[in-house]
């Protein structure tokens, strides 16, 4: 009798798996973890629409020197102030422009594009395109 229960402690203590407490640690470091990689996914998905608006904001500043391109330069008139040429359809993007003349051959031309983020804060710093038109 005494070999056969000896017999069966030998057996159930050389059977493998894990114990309760084995399981609880491997399940709190695995829960860490995951709640690491979620804050961090988050992370990734603010940093994607950041880069959006600052892809959109490029093109509309872009689009715009373009279209002053076509007008030409004689056609570009001078201003003291900047104005607004606004970003038609998308309203949190203002885009604004500044045409400064230092010498009669040149037009400094500077299109600046200003959006608000997600919260509707304003981005600082704005999108700024400058070029030099001459004759």
């Amino acid at each position: 009798m005494k070999l056969i229960v000896h017999s069966i402690v030998r057996t159930i203590r050389s059977q493998s798996g894990f114990t309760l407490t084995e399981l609880l640690v491997a399940s709190t470091i695995f829960a860490i973890a995951g709640l690491g990689l979620a804050e961090y996914q988050v992370l990734l998905a603010q940093k994607r629409v950041m880069n959006q608006q600052y892809t959109k904001a490029i093109h509309y500043a872009e689009e715009k020197m373009e279209e002053l391109r076509r007008i030409g330069y004689e056609d570009i008139s001078p201003s003291d102030e900047p104005f607004d040429t606004g970003v038609h359809g998308d309203t949190n993007f203002s885009r604004t422009v500044a045409i400064v003349v230092p010498d009669l051959k040149r037009k400094i031309v500077t299109v600046t594009v200003q959006w608000k983020d997600p919260g509707g804060n304003i981005h600082d710093p704005p999108v700024e395109i400058k070029s030099i038109f001459s004759k």
